[in-house]
């Protein structure tokens, strides 16, 4: 299950950070399908994910041909941006479930 927060009016913050564990995903297995499989989702939903992204960023991550797909030079400069985000993620959930659980943490100089 997604866990999604409310940024203003109309748009929504995903922090399970899917469409950047999308591209990381492609990007590590060299392929759609094996990213696919890797991640647990159908090869088209992936394919949909990355076009999404991809349209949202305003550039091409990947050059596809029928049998490679490869990081475009743009994508190759994101890839550490989206690993990062993806860590910066993992750290606001467990800030979330920390709040959730009520745990204070007190730290002193």
């Amino acid at each position: 299950m997604a866990l999604l927060i409310w940024i203003g009016y109309r748009s929504l913050m995903d922090l399970d950070a899917r469409p950047y564990r999308a591209f990381v995903g492609v990007a590590d297995a060299g392929s759609f399908s094996r990213a696919a499989r890797i991640l647990h989702i159908s090869q088209p939903a992936l394919s949909a994910q990355i076009r999404e992204l991809e349209r949202r960023i305003g550039f091409a991550l990947f050059t596809r041909s029928s049998r490679r797909v490869e990081l475009t030079a743009e994508g190759s400069l994101f890839l550490d941006k989206a690993r990062r985000m993806i860590l910066e993620t993992e750290f606001i959930n467990q800030a979330a479930r920390e709040i959730r659980a009520n745990e204070l943490r007190v730290g002193t100089a």
